[in-house]
């Protein structure tokens, strides 16, 4: 009886993944793993930004921890984080980029 319950949540598991993986490729999504690709190129077509667009852009804030910055900045939840080669992690707001808090 329990390894018929095991089977059943493994066949499960299994078409849950493949459900997630049919939309994840059904949707388009270019970026399914760090830098885009398994050559990690960093390089994705977007069809949706011109090189006419990219003549109105505006920088809206910047940030220089005054030494270099050692990750690729993530964001979550209106809020960048990204580490310093000073050691310090960083926690900036994403619409203004002031320093919401910082850790040694």
């Amino acid at each position: 009886m329990i390894q018929l319950r095991r089977g059943r949540r493994t066949r499960a598991l299994r078409l849950v993944g493949l459900v997630a993986a049919l939309t994840l490729l059904s949707s388009g999504c270019d970026w399914t793993m760090f830098h885009g690709d398994a050559g990690h190129s960093g390089v994705a077509y977007d069809p949706g930004f011109t090189a006419a667009q990219a003549t109105s852009l505006v920088r809206s804030w910047r940030f220089h921890p005054g030494f270099s910055i050692q990750s690729t900045p993530a964001t979550f939840k209106g809020t960048v984080y990204l580490a310093g080669g000073n050691g310090v992690f960083y926690a900036l707001d994403l619409g203004s980029g002031a320093i919401k808090w910082s850790k040694d």
